[in-house]
């Protein structure tokens, strides 16, 4: 399944890493598989922009997404259908309100493991069916799951979109769960598991991550343990599809060349008809306990030391959170950026960040690889010395601006293709309640003054920050200190070639 693409951000609230590809990169691309981000983070490549130009975003809305039909089906089946007249494609989403966060008590995984059965056959689409009517007309299939959602999308010619509106309307009314298939799509889940476990710096940084929101429902791997998924019966599997995956518990997004009202005519006619399903369980609420976690952790896999540092921050129906998101941009987004200019380029071989937001809480997160030479104690005095100045000093209106702007610009990137038009639609239904949340986030940002993004510093980048180092261990242990021996040019070749 091609399902998992780290850092594809399909979410708006969390924003691409800008960074080039290295062995450290890829482990921490797949970490974010095992914290949930199935799908929502992607790589993207450095920006060069870093001018401050306004964006007219009047202008790209109009073209990106002139009109957006929203509806709701009697059986509760929210309907958002965006036509693209000139397009010869259409993306098909499927989103439902429901993740890993849902989950009950020793049956972590739970969530993912659905996704995984809505590819085994339907009422009327065999096992692997659903993928053999895409590739058949040459479309692309993915799914994601996450703490908050799990998601379905499909890419196909335009004229395949009844077909794909059958499929997706018959796997909503039921599932053919049996023994075997359950069985081996748990082996297959455990088998990508073994792949992340086996990847340096993986295990300890995911299990550092998970602490962070210990004692809430984002604690814990929405991929679950071995004895979770052994767990889980099919009558479970039965009746969470039956209690979450339901038309009142469903968005539906259809962008890209279409005839509104043959679209019309087919979801009616194939989701009218099913029931609405019980209502939603409520979420228990939680308080996310903050205090700063001190951690080393040892890794026999780790080819060199890494250093972390991590703030938490809101989730994106909090009001900072578009100005937290420009004030990551400012910290690490772009070649000027505060910590890239004076700790990254200077005293690391590798750093990026890697920025999350969930529906009810949000990290700041900043991974640090040292240069020969460069130990962690110089790269946290600097650290220190940086967020120091940003509240002695302020930020200046020049940075402010220029972050602002990278932000939208990355922010409309996203909106250059159907799929990525239905993902921002989807997201904003399912988790704002609004399918225009993107627009209204571009908007946000065209007003964003210095102000904001400076109390949003205050706010958040305070003394009580998380820390992770990660130490090789073994033969690992020796390899900087014998690098650092030899000639500075031979040290830092292989150096980089290690990451």
């Amino acid at each position: 399944m091609e399902r998992h693409r780290a850092r594809h951000r399909e979410s708006l609230p969390i924003r691409p890493v800008r960074v080039r590809r290295s062995l450290l990169r890829t482990a921490v691309s797949v970490l974010a598989i095992m914290l949930g981000l199935v799908g929502l983070i992607g790589i993207a490549g450095q920006s060069r922009a870093d001018e401050c130009a306004r964006i007219d975003v009047d202008e790209i809305i109009d073209r990106v997404a002139p009109r957006i039909e929203s509806y709701r089906l009697p059986n509760g089946l929210r309907v958002h259908l965006a036509p693209r007249p000139q397009d010869q494609t259409v993306s098909i989403r499927v989103a439902f309100d429901v993740g890993a966060r849902d989950e009950a008590p020793g049956r972590g995984g739970g969530a993912h493991l659905l996704e995984h059965m809505m590819f085994k056959g339907s009422q009327q689409v065999p096992d692997g069916g659903h993928f053999r009517i895409v590739k058949a007309v040459g479309g692309r299939i993915n799914a994601m799951t996450d703490y908050d959602t799990t998601q379905y999308w499909n890419t196909v010619p335009s004229a395949a979109l009844t077909r794909i509106l059958f499929a997706e309307a018959d796997r909503m009314r039921g599932l053919r769960v049996t023994v075997e298939t359950l069985d081996n799509q748990r082996a297959a889940i455990r088998e990508e598991d073994l792949g992340l476990e086996n990847l340096p710096y993986v295990a300890a940084a995911a299990d550092f991550g998970l602490q962070l929101w210990r004692g809430t429902p984002y604690g814990h791997s929405p991929i679950g343990t071995p004895e979770e998924l052994a767990a889980m019966t099919i009558e479970e599997a039965k009746r969470f599809h039956a209690t979450y995956y339901t038309p009142g518990n469903a968005v539906l997004v259809v962008v890209g060349g279409f005839d509104m009202e043959s679209a019309r005519s087919d979801i009616e006619r194939f989701f009218g008809a099913l029931p609405r399903g019980p209502e939603r369980p409520a979420r228990r609420g939680f308080h996310v306990d903050r205090r700063p976690l001190r951690e080393v952790a040892r890794d026999p896999l780790a080819p060199l030391p890494i250093f972390a540092v991590v703030w938490h921050t809101p989730g994106v129906l909090e009001p900072d959170a578009v100005a937290v998101s420009v004030l990551d941009d400012l910290l690490m987004g772009h070649p000027n950026a505060r910590f890239r200019r004076r700790i990254a380029d200077r005293l690391t071989l590798d750093a990026y960040a890697i920025p999350l937001a969930f529906r009810d809480v949000g990290l700041l997160n900043y991974v640090f690889a040292p240069r020969l030479s460069v130990d962690i104690a110089m790269i946290q005095r600097a650290l220190h010395e940086e967020v120091q100045a940003l509240h002695r000093d302020g930020l200046d209106e020049k940075e402010v601006c220029r972050s602002r702007s990278h932000e939208q610009r990355e922010r409309l990137e996203l909106l250059a293709t159907n799929e990525g038009v239905a993902a921002a639609i989807a997201q904003g239904a399912l988790l704002q309640g609004d399918p225009r949340a993107f627009e209204h986030a571009l908007r946000a940002l065209d007003v964003l003054d210095r102000e904001a993004v400076q109390a949003a510093a205050e706010r958040y980048l305070t003394p009580n920050l998380s820390t992770l180092e990660i130490r090789p261990t073994g033969f690992m242990r020796f390899v900087k200190a014998v690098l650092e021996l030899l000639p500075a040019s031979v040290g830092a070749s292989l150096e980089a070639s290690l990451l």
